[in-house]
């Protein structure tokens, strides 16, 4: 009943704010931009798989540096150690990308960034082999880093919008497409290697990912741009208040980034570093723990297709915490039974981790707006940014502790970062967000009688 409550309130002051703004808007002002009440069932489905496309393509994007870098070595005249200061580049165009997207999004029409970003990224890639300054290199994979960051935030930003509380699905699909594409970006580049035989091939490898670049991008021409800049004016008004309301708000946001940032900086540790742990302490060849650090990655795709259908059924929260049982589960199992060395253990207990750190990352992002929260562009934006840093940062700490404390630490670091998430994860859901919910609340109150 409360929910209910809420919702019509919330639907109230929606409806008073779009009076207001029809009001002020000047006659014959052109609208580039629809409401997101205005979206037909069947047009937001036609959006949505053009976002899955987007994302699909910068997925693509995003996992070819890896399978280029020797053939990137070769073609800047370079060792493999300096070409591999594009992992760092890229991780720092996405970061700064990430810090400024909420805003950038919030000024421009969200179709034509996206648009921009994408071309941008194929434009890049299709030059690319033909740059031999490694400078130029990393200063190109910075950009296309910079705005490919826009490109995720505002896709997710727009699906939760056109979905609102039925977001949980669309989101959880729209970054399996991203998996889907990272997977599929190796292959494609592997068929060029094994066709051509040739150094270069790699980076020919680039010119179908460019391609799927361009193809996703044309159709944000065909419709109207998502009033992003709308929903976000509403979200701050709600918001950013001052006095308690403003700082459990912020603090609610601070310890989501947190959260992502441990999330993800576990994910990235494990899967990086998962193919030294395999060789060092179960004396694996190469090629063996390539395989199964693919395993990982491949349950980690799987998981996020898995999480489609689940996240129809389950809430955000109850997905979060299975999430948390999995985690903890298969890195126990493998820290209690480590001096066995069992083979079926590491490989059972790995796939198990990948399946359950599939879904966090959407999860989270729609964890407040099933509770009755709202987040805006700018919030969103800090999210990612956390998640961001940290992919750039734990795994190179990871890999330090690791040299200093033996391989088998990663299995004890893992279960660190783990419960430090569970802990952060009961704040928010326990004390920060029932907290944030009780002063909305209190504010759609002063509305209501306001209205009436």
């Amino acid at each position: 009943m409360t929910g209910t409550r809420l919702e019509d309130e919330d639907h109230q002051s929606i409806e008073l704010e779009e009076n207001i703004d029809l009001g002020s808007k000047a006659v014959g002002e052109e609208d580039t931009t629809t409401h997101y009440d205005e979206f037909s069932p069947t047009l937001k489905k036609i959006l949505t798989l053009i976002y899955y496309g987007l994302l699909l393509s910068t997925g693509m994007a995003a996992s070819s540096v890896g399978t280029t870098l020797v053939a990137l070595a070769f073609n800047t005249g370079t060792t493999e150690e300096s070409a591999g200061f594009a992992f760092t580049s890229r991780g720092i165009g996405y970061l700064c990308g990430s810090t400024v997207a909420g805003k950038a999004l919030e000024k421009f029409n969200v179709h034509y960034a996206m648009l921009f970003s994408n071309l941008l990224g194929a434009v890049i890639y299709f030059f690319l082999p033909f740059i031999k300054s490694l400078p130029l290199v990393l200063g190109g994979l910075f950009i296309q880093a910079f705005f490919m960051s826009w490109v995720e935030i505002g896709t997710s930003v727009v699906v939760m919008r056109i979905w609102k509380k039925d977001a949980a699905p669309w989101l959880q699909g729209l970054h399996f497409t991203f998996g889907l594409g990272a997977t599929i970006s190796p292959m494609i580049i592997g068929i060029f290697i094994k066709a051509f035989e040739q150094k270069q091939a790699a980076l020919w490898g680039l010119y179908p990912v460019c391609a799927m670049q361009f193809l996703t991008a044309v159709p944000l021409l065909i419709f109207k741009s998502p009033k992003i800049e709308e929903e976000t004016k509403e979200g701050e008004e709600t918001t950013a208040q001052t006095g308690k309301q403003a700082w459990f708000y912020n603090g609610l946001i601070a310890l989501l980034g947190v959260y992502l940032l441990l999330y993800v900086g576990s994910e990235s540790s494990y899967g990086g570093w998962i193919f030294y742990y395999a060789i060092k302490v179960y004396e694996y060849p190469d090629d063996k723990a390539a395989f199964l650090a693919s395993a990982f990655w491949l349950s980690f795709t799987v998981g996020r297709a898995l999480s489609v259908p689940l996240s129809m059924k389950v809430s955000a929260k109850n997905l979060l915490l299975g999430d948390k049982v999995g985690c903890f589960a298969s890195i126990s199992v493998l820290i209690a039974f480590t001096y066995l060395k069992s083979e079926a253990l590491l490989w059972t207990m790995s796939i198990l981790l990948g399946l359950s750190m599939a879904s966090v990352y959407a999860s989270t992002l729609v964890l407040l707006p099933e509770m009755g929260v709202k987040i805006t562009t700018k919030a969103t934006s800090l999210l990612v940014v956390g998640g961001a840093l940290g992919d750039m940062v734990t795994p190179t700490f990871v890999g330090f502790l690791m040299n200093k404390f033996g391989a088998s630490s990663l299995l004890y670091i893992e279960f660190i970062l783990f419960a430090a998430s569970f802990v952060i994860f009961g704040i928010v859901m326990y004390f920060m967000a029932p907290k944030v919910k009780f002063h909305l609340s209190k504010e759609y109150q002063i509305v209501e009688e306001v209205l009436n």
